[in-house]
């Protein structure tokens, strides 16, 4: 089976269309449709708009749109070389209280609006 790419290429090419043809019926990017065709789909602006214009460009050839855009998923997944970062959990640290002092409660503190309401009264 061939890449992505040059399924897509061969059948452009097979309808006799052009790049700039493709363009003005998809309104992807001669330079996006390019990079798509050369199966650089790194040089497209994320994933997910790769797998939308390869639905697209693929539909518009007459070919099964989603199938290809599914198998440019298998492909990614099985090549990709990107890895999650590890996030490591940060430790809440707080300072004890000092030795004889309490914690006012919430309630016990007036914020300085209702301080002002209960001065006007």
């Amino acid at each position: 089976m061939t890449d992505t790419g040059s399924q897509l290429r061969a059948a452009r090419e097979a309808q006799g269309l052009t790049l700039e043809q493709v363009f003005k019926a998809t309104r992807i990017k001669v330079s996006f449709l390019e990079a798509i065709e050369a199966n650089q789909f790194q040089a497209l602006p994320g994933p997910v708009q790769a797998r939308g214009f390869v639905r697209s460009y693929a539909n518009f050839l007459g070919l099964d749109g989603e199938q290809l855009a599914s198998a440019l998923d298998a492909d990614k997944s099985a090549k990709s070389d990107v890895r999650p970062m590890p996030v490591a959990p940060t430790p809440i640290v707080t300072q004890p209280p000092a030795a004889g002092s309490t914690c006012p409660s919430v309630s016990a503190t007036r914020s300085p609006v209702s301080s002002a309401r209960s001065r006007a009264k």
